[in-house]
């Protein structure tokens, strides 16, 4: 009969072998080494099972006793692996009886049995390798550790070897005494100094200090550390070195650290008044200096102007319109600035002779917290008005943000206004390229509009030819288009500030007009005849159009600039408007001689 393998009864092909032959090369594995001395979690929290029985000349692999896979339980993974660990494989053996469908059964036994394997390495190494991580960490830093503590001990011994080359032997021997001498000494004159009525005098002054602190009383607290302070100083200038001077002053630091930190809180206390953070800042600057009282009234002021900031409506959580945008920059910027002063006027009023020199550590601040309002104007209120049609609400933030900054330069001299200009001008300056450039398209499709109804009229239909900018406009639309957008840009620009106003408007006004020329030389160029003439409707309207760009470039757009005078440089680009009428006159020119 065949077995799981395909192979014949073990008793026909497989040379008997005794149990006592077994065992005795399995002992011989172990004590070479080659038996596996580690098991995994599972089999050791089985309990001990029977050694299941062999059929001679074979192990279980061939003899088809295998534990059945597929199991998804722990005990099918434990005992397939269990085989390995026992050493109860045999492969040479097993492959002498076994047919081609045995040796594909034992291949996918042995590829199954990896797998779980595999399986089993993956499972331990996702529950141990957080712990893993951990340990590594605490090794690293104990090696880092030991490394300070191997310098440290170097320094010592080479101390210790300098003192002992410049002492000589006969002084050494005779200056110094045991160690355990000096430490009773010291220990009984610190005894006694603590006995003793300044030992008893430094002890309540720790004890009423500690109580002022827990009290949160600053003012008393700081009182009994600067008494605290006096007494070391002479204990110091008597022994400096001594056990009992350095854990006094250790004392006093852990005291004036504690009193340092309730004055920080105080400062930073929502509903603390201006009388209360000057108070704070004052004894702040003498428990640890004026530097770090100012960094922390600094701070306090940081924080509660963010609390503020953050408990405003943003415009998209209301509407996002433009008067909600308008409404949120105008309380963002007056909640900035007004943070902004009421800073300054308590570093006056704190370090009144020492402001001077504290005024650059103020306006880096005051630079710092304008930086984070323009941050907040992009984010909240500019971004909702990119499109083209967000020009005047975005001017219109910007301008509050300015007013209010140029009121802070007038009251207390912090000039923040080149911070605003650089931050927000980029802003405005995008929107009005977008507002630009579909002016410059709709401009040219008007254009052509014009001509396409003026090449559809029958001759002489507008009448006598016009001489006004109101008959010109009933002839060419487009022109009073164009004019309306230009006056329209240079009035939303005229509140911003800076010498860039002058070249961005330039530019604008120079890219539409010559985009709006453009468009008109396009569609002649459409409506123009094999034999070189246009349309009589349209031919009759040529001295109207070009008078109408003419008045457009050498009379209105100069009444623009004149509008701006003493704001910035001139607006109109002489040369550029030139050239923009002298091609469309030469086309027109070239049609007519035609």
């Amino acid at each position: 009969m065949e077995d799981r393998y395909g192979g014949e009864a073990p008793e026909n092909f497989i040379k008997k072998k005794t149990l006592a032959g077994k065992t005795k090369r399995i002992m011989e594995q172990i004590k070479k080494g080659s038996t596996s001395r580690t098991k995994s979690t599972a089999l050791e929290e089985m309990p001990p099972q029977k050694p299941p029985k062999h059929r001679r000349g074979k192990s279980e692999w061939a003899s088809g006793q295998l534990p059945s896979y597929g199991r998804d339980d722990a005990g099918g993974r434990v005992n397939q692996i269990t085989l390995f660990e026992r050493g109860q494989v045999d492969i040479e053996a097993d492959l002498k009886g076994l047919s081609e469908k045995g040796i594909d059964n034992l291949r996918a036994d042995l590829a199954k049995t990896d797998a779980e394997c595999e399986e089993e390495i993956r499972k331990a190494v996702y529950d141990h390798y957080q712990h893993f991580i951990g340990v590594t960490q605490g090794i690293m830093q104990l090696g880092g550790e030991l490394q300070q503590l191997h310098n440290l001990l170097n320094n010592n011994s080479a101390m210790v070897a300098a003192l002992k080359s410049v002492a000589t032997p006969a002084n050494t021997t005779s200056r110094l005494l045991p160690l355990s001498q000096l430490r009773d000494e010291e220990s009984a004159a610190e005894a006694a100094w603590m006995a003793g009525p300044e030992g008893t005098k430094w002890t309540e002054t720790v004890e009423e200090m500690d109580v002022a602190i827990a009290e949160r009383r600053p003012s008393e607290a700081l009182h009994l550390l600067r008494r605290a302070d006096r007494t070391l100083a002479k204990l110091q200038g008597l022994d400096a070195l001594s056990s009992r001077t350095m854990g006094q002053k250790a004392a006093l630091d852990r005291r004036r650290t504690q009193l340092i930190a309730m004055l920080e809180a105080q400062m930073e206390e929502p509903g603390a008044g201006v009388a209360e953070v000057r108070a704070a800042a004052q004894l702040l600057s003498h428990a640890a200096g004026k530097a770090r009282a100012l960094r922390a009234m600094l701070d306090a002021h940081t924080a509660r102007l963010s609390h503020a900031q953050q408990q405003l409506l943003k415009p998209q959580n209301s509407g996002g319109g433009a008067a909600e945008g308008l409404d949120y920059a105008g309380a963002l910027a007056q909640q900035a600035f007004a943070t902004i002063a009421a800073a300054a006027e308590d570093v006056a009023a704190v370090f009144q002779k020492d402001a001077p020199e504290l005024g650059a550590v103020l306006l880096v601040w005051s630079l710092h917290e304008a930086e984070r309002f323009c941050t907040l104007i992009k984010r909240n209120a500019l971004s909702p008005f990119a499109a083209p049609a967000g020009l005047a609400p975005t001017v219109g933030c910007c301008q509050l943000a300015m007013t209010q900054c140029v009121a802070l330069e007038q009251s207390h001299g912090l000039m923040l206004a080149p911070r605003l200009v650089r931050d927000l001008w980029p802003a405005c300056e995008q929107v009005l390229q977008r507002r630009v450039r579909k002016t410059c398209e709709a401009g040219a499709a008007s254009a052509a509009a014009d001509l396409d109804a003026a090449a559809a009229r029958a001759p002489g239909a507008m009448g006598s030819a016009p001489s006004d900018w109101s008959g010109l406009t009933r002839l060419l639309p487009s022109a009073d288009f164009i004019l309306d957008e230009l006056q329209d840009i240079v009035t939303l620009m005229r509140p911003m500030p800076g010498p860039r106003l002058g070249f961005i408007l330039k530019r604008a006004l120079s890219e539409i007009f010559a985009a709006y020329t453009l468009g008109l030389s396009a569609a002649f160029a459409r409506h123009k005849r094999s034999d070189g003439r246009f349309p009589p409707g349209l031919d009759e309207m040529l001295e109207g159009i070009m008078e109408a760009v003419t008045l457009l470039a050498e009379k209105f757009m100069p009444q623009l600039a004149a509008s701006l005078q003493g704001r910035c440089e001139s607006i109109c680009d002489g040369p550029h408007l030139d050239s923009c009428i002298t091609s469309l006159a030469e086309s027109l020119g070239m049609t007519s001689a035609g």
